[in-house]
């Protein structure tokens, strides 16, 4: 057992395990995901990566309250919980944090009501980067609110006292409870942010996915790095699907022929080729779906996918169980569609390895990676 570091533990719905000890919770993760995997007769993993308990995430989601920003209440998504400090965050998000509170308390924002669907100010996602000195805070607004130039005005002030490199806003509809937006205003910097990852610079979107825990992002590019480096590797092209900014592929580029960055977001391929060249790597990326895997049927390759929650589509599945590549890299958040559709996949390939990657300590979420290689 563990005494928890945060004094909104219990109530707060972000953290579930802080009374549970860094040994205790990586036997919970590694234990959860073994059941999954060997219920579908999957070797399971033999060991759980992970680092810091504590301030790790470069990354928050925080939602404007009558006074300030907080999170959801456990178990009750209406309600919310003032949060002033996060003990999971890393120091820089914090100092944000703290002048996102003095700010909100002077100006009084008029926060957005989930039931009523009135209000103006929805969520402020703060993104401090580890590796890099930028910073940047998206502030997202209901498009349908009639005080949108005044909430423009508020938003302008943070920008002159706030230490954040970038503010922007976005607007989203009062329906649609989320975070992000493809209708993005700059107040202050860019649109963008960056991080360095080992030896490598990326720039993201301020919208786009990129991983909340840079110390175990590292971790998994060496590990990958690991299993794709070997003398007899069977492939001289990488093919990096949902590859999103390029992270994976352009970190791997080096130790391969060609290097093929492939995403059906639009700006993901913009950042991924800006971070090719930023980089100056032999890649390309390019701008569509899994069908593009046909293009490379007559040649052997590496195959990475990195799918979100939801995990692969199964007209993905299906395209590469007709393309068959030699070895793939199977990168997953979601441990229990891992397992379903590695389920799939193990009639034609024999699974070299799984390892876990504690990126989300305190909770109860953990990252994969599959290594798979055609029988």
């Amino acid at each position: 057992m563990a005494t928890p570091k945060c004094p909104y533990f219990g109530t707060c719905g972000g953290c579930t395990l802080q009374n549970l000890s860094k040994e205790e919770q990586a036997g919970k993760k590694l234990n959860a995901v073994k059941l999954l995997l060997e219920s579908r007769g999957i070797n399971a993993p033999t060991s759980i990566a992970s680092a810091n308990e504590y301030e790790y995430r470069n990354r928050m989601d925080f939602v404007f309250c009558d006074e300030g920003v907080g999170l959801r209440e456990r178990e009750n998504w209406n309600k919310l919980v003032q949060i002033k400090q996060c003990a999971i965050s890393n120091t820089k998000l914090n100092k944000i944090l703290t002048e996102l509170w003095t700010w909100s308390l002077r100006e009084k924002p008029d926060a957005f009501k989930l039931k009523s669907k009135a209000g103006t100010f929805k969520y402020a996602v703060i993104r401090a980067p580890q590796n890099t000195q930028d910073s940047c805070v998206t502030i997202i607004l209901n498009k349908n609110s009639s005080k949108i130039e005044d909430a423009k005005k508020l938003i302008q002030l943070f920008a002159k006292t706030t230490t954040a490199h970038s503010i922007n806003i976005g607007y989203v509809e009062d329906a649609n409870d989320v975070s992000v937006s493809d209708e993005l205003e700059s107040v202050k910097g860019e649109k963008t942010f960056t991080e360095k990852l080992l030896d490598k610079t990326f720039t993201y979107s301020s919208q786009a996915f990129a991983q909340n825990n840079t110390r175990m992002a590292e971790e998994m590019i060496k590990h990958v790095q690991m299993i794709v480096d070997k003398d007899d590797k069977p492939t001289d092209l990488l093919i990096d699907l949902y590859g999103g900014a390029g992270t994976f592929g352009i970190s791997l580029a080096h130790l391969f022929k060609e290097t093929i960055v492939i995403d059906n977001n639009e700006e993901n391929i913009k950042s991924a080729l800006h971070n090719i060249k930023l980089n100056k790597v032999k890649a390309d990326a390019r701008f569509a779906d899994a069908k593009a895997l046909s293009e490379y049927k007559e040649r052997n390759y590496t195959l990475i996918v990195d799918p979100p929650r939801a995990g692969m589509h199964p007209s993905v599945l299906r395209e590469i169980v007709r393309q068959l590549p030699k070895e793939i890299v199977y990168i997953s958040c979601n441990p229990l569609k891992m397992a379903e559709e590695l389920a799939i996949l193990k009639n034609q390939y024999l699974i070299e390895s799984v390892k876990l990657f504690d990126l989300f300590p305190q909770t109860e979420h953990v990252e994969a990676i599959a290594h798979l290689r055609l029988a």
